[in-house]
This record gives C-alpha cells, sequence and structure tokens, in this order.
C-alpha cells in the first residue's frame, strides 16, 4: 500500500547538473504557485485554464513535471524568457534549492516597470459593501489596494488595485446568473489605478469602501506583485458562488505565507466577500481599517438641515456648472462654502458615469465649480463629513440556524428547524450590513408537525432559493426604487392530508419613506405565481399592493407586514380576495444569537390560517 501521507519528493532529470529534493512544505508551496486543488475524483489539478500559465503541457494536472520542466526550461537558451514570465517561481526555486543559475531579473524590462509602477510598499484588503442592484456583487467586492507609500492615507488616488472579476457581459439578468453559477464566464487579474475603483463604486454604485491594511513584510508584499505579474497570463473559470472575486484574490495572498493555505478556512461551497474579510481578520492579519463613504452617503450628510430651497441650489449648480453670486453671498458665508462643497459630491452622483469615463465637458464643469469653491476661504476639509457607519467585521457570520416551536390552526403544534446557506434578512443584527435591503440564498426550513395531535410527519416546509428585499428609503437625491424578489418552494397552508410542496416566485415593486436612519415604511404593487395541481391549469396568479414596516432599537427589530391580493387562474376564474398580514419581532441577544416571535394571518381560498412561533437563530 502506498502511503499518501508522505516525507520526500525526488525529481530527477538529466538535463540538470543536480536533483532537486522537494519536502512536503516545499511541495505544498509550489502548488500554491500553480494553483492546484483537489477535484472532486481525488486528483491534482489547477484552477487555471490558460496555458500560457504552464511551461509544460501537463503542467496543468502533474506539478512536478512542471516542476521539471520549469528547471529544464530555465536552464535552456530560453531560460531568460521564463524567469521574466515567472519571477516569482524563479527565485522561489533558487533560493531552496541553491541553483548557479546566471540569469538576471534586472533585463526584464516589462517586469521592471510593471514593479516600478506599483512601487508597493503596502497592501490593503478593500471590501466594498454589498450592491443588491449588479447580481454580480449582490454579495459584495473584495479586491487589493497596492500603495507606494509607507501610510496609507491621504495617498490613495496614486495606488494601484489589484482586481479578479469575471468577463464583462451583457446577458439578461437570469442568463447571467446562470451562467455565473455554472462557470461560463472566464475570470481574469487586472491591475488599474485605485481612483478607477473609488469612481465605479463609490461613487457610479453608491457603495461603501473598506480598506483593511494587511500585516505583511516587505518580501511578502514582493511575493504578491510578482506572482500579480505570473497571473496577467492566467484565466479562470469563474464560479458565482465559490470560485469567484473573493476566493481568487486570497489565493493571491496565499503565496505571502509559506505555511497552511488561508484558503483551509474558507467554505468548500460558497465564498462570501465579507467572510473573507472576517477570516483574515481571525487569523491576526488586519492591523487598521478605514472607511471611504459613498459619494450618496457624503452627499446626504453634506446636505444635513438644508432647505427644500437650498437643495434646489446645490442641484442647479452641479446639473449648470453656473454659481450666482448673488443668490448667496459666494465668498462671504460659511454657509455658501457648505453649497459648494454639496454641489461637488451632487455632480460626482449625479454624474458619475461620464466622471468615470473623464467626459469632457462633465469635468470642465465640474472645474469651474471648484474653482469657486477654492475662492471661498470657508471650505473646510471634506473629511470633516462624519459619517456613522459600522465596520463591516462586526457584522453577523453568513449562514444561520434556527430552531423554533410554535401552533397553527387545524394543523396543530409543531416544532421547526431552519438552515440558511447565506446572507442576510431584513431583522437580523444590522451592524455591517446595508440598511433595509436583505439577500437570503438557500433558506431550508422543516417541521415536525403534528396531525391531530397524534400524527407527526417532519416535512420541509419552505424552500427559499433565492430571496432579494431592497427598500431603501427615497429622498431628495434619490427617487429610490424598492421592490422584492423570491423563487422557492412552499407548503400549501390549507392542505392537511399530504405533503403539498409547491414550486411559486413573487415580485414587488413601489417606493419607500423614512423619517429618520432607524424606521421605513414600503409600499409596493406585486404579484405571484404558483404552481400547483388543484388549480385550473396548475396555475395561479395573484396581483396586489402589500406594506411594509421595518423598525431598529438599539437590541432589537420588529417588521410588520400585509398584502392584499387578487388570485386568478390561469384561463380560469377569479377567487376571492385574500388578505395577508403578519409580524416579526427579533431580540439581539448578540451578533451571532437571537431570539424572534413570529405570527402571521394568511387568506385562503374561502377560509384563512393563523400560525405563531418562538425560537432561537444561530449565526455561524
Amino acid at each position: 500500500m502506498i502511503n499518501i501521507i508522505f516525507t520526500f519528493f525526488i525529481l530527477i532529470f538529466f538535463s540538470s547538473a543536480s536533483a532537486i529534493t522537494l519536502n512536503e512544505a516545499q511541495l505544498s508551496y509550489w502548488k500554491k504557485l500553480l494553483h492546484y486543488k483537489t477535484a472532486l475524483n481525488g486528483k491534482l489539478k489547477s484552477e487555471v485554464v490558460s496555458d500560457q500559465f504552464f511551461v509544460s503541457s501537463q503542467g496543468h494536472e502533474n506539478p512536478l513535471i512542471e516542476l521539471a520542466s520549469f528547471v529544464q526550461a530555465v536552464s535552456s537558451p530560453r531560460g531568460q524568457e521564463i524567469v521574466c514570465r515567472f519571477p516569482l517561481r524563479y527565485k522561489w526555486i533558487k533560493e531552496n534549492f541553491k541553483n548557479n543559475w546566471s540569469l538576471n531579473l534586472d533585463k526584464c524590462e516589462n517586469y521592471q516597470s510593471f514593479v516600478s509602477k506599483l512601487d508597493a510598499k503596502n497592501i490593503s484588503l478593500v471590501f466594498s459593501s454589498f450592491y443588491i442592484n449588479n447580481p454580480g456583487s449582490t454579495f459584495g467586492h473584495t479586491f487589493l489596494r497596492v500603495s507606494r507609500y509607507d501610510e496609507f492615507q491621504h495617498n490613495e488616488l496614486l495606488d494601484y488595485a489589484i482586481n479578479f472579476a469575471a468577463q464583462e457581459s451583457r446577458d439578461p439578468l437570469l442568463a447571467y446568473m446562470f451562467k455565473g453559477l455554472a462557470g461560463f464566464y472566464p475570470g481574469q487579474f487586472s491591475v488599474v489605478p485605485y481612483y478607477y475603483k473609488i469612481r465605479e463604486y463609490n461613487d457610479r454604485e453608491m457603495r461603501d469602501i473598506w480598506d483593511y491594511d494587511l500585516e505583511l513584510t516587505t518580501e511578502q508584499i514582493q511575493k504578491v506583485v510578482d506572482h500579480t505579474w505570473e497571473l496577467s497570463q492566467a484565466k479562470f473559470d469563474y464560479y458565482y458562488l465559490n470560485r469567484n472575486c473573493s476566493y481568487q484574490i486570497l489565493s493571491l495572498l496565499d503565496v505571502a505565507y509559506d505555511g497552511n493555505s488561508i484558503l483551509s478556512h474558507l467554505n468548500s461551497y460558497y465564498v462570501l466577500p465579507l467572510e473573507t474579510v472576517q477570516i483574515l481578520d481571525d487569523l491576526k492579519q488586519i492591523k487598521a481599517s478605514r472607511l471611504r463613504p459613498s459619494s450618496y452617503q457624503r452627499l446626504l450628510e453634506a446636505t444635513q438641515g438644508f432647505s427644500a430651497s437650498e437643495l434646489e441650489e446645490v442641484k442647479n449648480i452641479s446639473i449648470t456648472g453656473i454659481v450666482k453670486d448673488k443668490d448667496f453671498g459666494l465668498n462671504q458665508s460659511r454657509q455658501a462654502a457648505k453649497k459648494l462643497e454639496a454641489s461637488i459630491l451632487a455632480l460626482d452622483y449625479f454624474e458619475a458615469d461620464k466622471v468615470l469615463m473623464n467626459h469632457k465637458e462633465t469635468l470642465e464643469r465640474r472645474h469651474k465649480i471648484l474653482v469657486q469653491r477654492a475662492k471661498n476661504p470657508f471650505i473646510e476639509d471634506e473629511d470633516s463629513i462624519s459619517i456613522n457607519i459600522e465596520n463591516p467585521l462586526q457584522a453577523h457570520r453568513p449562514s444561520r440556524f434556527g430552531f423554533s416551536m410554535g401552533d397553527r390552526n387545524r394543523h396543530g403544534i409543531f416544532e421547526g428547524v431552519e438552515w440558511r446557506a447565506a446572507n442576510h434578512d431584513l431583522l437580523d443584527p444590522p451592524l455591517g450590513h446595508s440598511a433595509y435591503a436583505q439577500v437570503v440564498l438557500l433558506d431550508l426550513k422543516f417541521r415536525l408537525q403534528t396531525q391531530s395531535f397524534h400524527q407527526q410527519n417532519l416535512i420541509l416546509d419552505k424552500a427559499m432559493l433565492i430571496d432579494l428585499k431592497n427598500y431603501r428609503p427615497a429622498s431628495f437625491w434619490d427617487q429610490a426604487i424598492s421592490y422584492d424578489f423570491n423563487m422557492g418552494f412552499d407548503q400549501r397552508r390549507d392542505c392537511l392530508s399530504q405533503n403539498c410542496l409547491s414550486p411559486f416566485t413573487s415580485f414587488a415593486v413601489g417606493n419607500s419613506v423614512s423619517g429618520g436612519s432607524d424606521h421605513v415604511l414600503s409600499f409596493l404593487l406585486g404579484g405571484k405565481y404558483e404552481y400547483d395541481t388543484q388549480y385550473k391549469n396548475h396555475s395561479l396568479l395573484s396581483f396586489g399592493p402589500k406594506i411594509n414596516w421595518l423598525h431598529f432599537f438599539e437590541t432589537n427589530a420588529l417588521a410588520l407586514w400585509g398584502q392584499y391580493f387578487f388570485p386568478y387562474e390561469v384561463l380560469g376564474n377569479w377567487q376571492e380576495a385574500r388578505l395577508s398580514f403578519g409580524g416579526e419581532w427579533r431580540y439581539f441577544i448578540s451578533h451571532q444569537l437571537n431570539f424572534h416571535l413570529k405570527a402571521s394571518h394568511q387568506g385562503l381560498n374561502r377560509e384563512s390560517s393563523q400560525e405563531a412561533q418562538a425560537g432561537f437563530y444561530v449565526f455561524y
């Protein structure tokens, strides 16, 4: 029997003057450099799918053959070319095996230009917050910021970003989601000026950016830079759930560490951007964090307390670039200075795409306002705008397990068990998450249901595949559209004697209003489609209004909802209108442990169903 745990591997090849011996730790690091993982069939395979990343034609599947081929290539007349393509591999082999190659990385003009351009002194992991309106960033996004300064502050516009993303696509939403889940899009690393990412995420997509400084030595930073250069030739299959931006960014960072792979701390089935930040924090690899609020958040804060006429003035300046001195003593008051500051923020918000693309007319208009702002002696530092946004490191963990007990009329007492894969619902502890937004992926609810108090059935009561809600309140600056969308399987409430699990999908759109930062009221019009054999043509469509109210307190949250739907059997008859309503109260024992109370009334065809339950949620 061959022992799969071995200490030494020996490679001998005749074109080299020496034999290379790899111990287990060295082999592990070599596989890091080649992005090897064990496939489902138990075989090793690189996650890189492009041939240019390997020297050997068998490099995808055999790290030892790739090592032998690499050493042979370096020892050949084309050695200098190979070294310039793979500087980190060359440095690592030369350091570990003391080869006397005379090849010089100083001769690698393009590589040296790349290293000089980045001039890396520090690296931080950047988390851009959840953006529910973009399927690719529903769970947020992570990338690396490379700074040429010993201190990160005040120099960010000269830094660079290392990003991993799937190929851009104009596919419809459902096609994009399916292809992203199935790995149809290629993914690739890129290096761009950091301010491009600020314009893209901070301004265009209204996302807060959190910067987490990493505990890396100069040598570790250089390894990341070198491997980034090597990865410029690499393409990967992009899988939305587990081989996404955050996974690949961690795989790049992994080469900085000689020990165990930080990828071993990840979930095998899904990798969430925020979770990768939390993992690095758990490993004590984060030394500091900073917030860069979105342009929208800064605009809201900068115009807080402005009258309706002042808001209109600021908006008009941002649109026209024309400042009328007679309207508000331009060079004479602090309030005028605040209006000019707000006008710049408003322009960045309204014209984010054009600013990102360096649109000439837009930049000229922006420059005009900047000139006027410079004339005002009361201009304050932009950093003086105080915005209180909780650090995502404080957020609850994405997966959730729940246990509950309750009673449903005509069904009896039940015990319930719930498991949710990810990520956050409206009543979960809000710290570190987008306010009034919900992203739930795969939520399974089981019931041990008592019928007639003597017969018990364990049933799958509900399987939510996806459940999205976005109830961001409208403001003067943003007439935000509120919406919700979900899809899954649900038990029909009037089913007593059999398992009546049926597929459904629902949607609603409308608006939300808020008089403060701790509550929101939403009005929507929506519909629902249910497939069930009890209906004519097995289909039921329902339409009607919905209302939701959500209020956050310091240690708890309360939600109330109601809807009045008109059901229609497709190509059949209208049924009686159905009124449904309910509420839930959640108490935050801690960020990772919640107690909940729920009650609901659901209108059915000529009857109704009531339910009440209490239980606990544990996040992990």
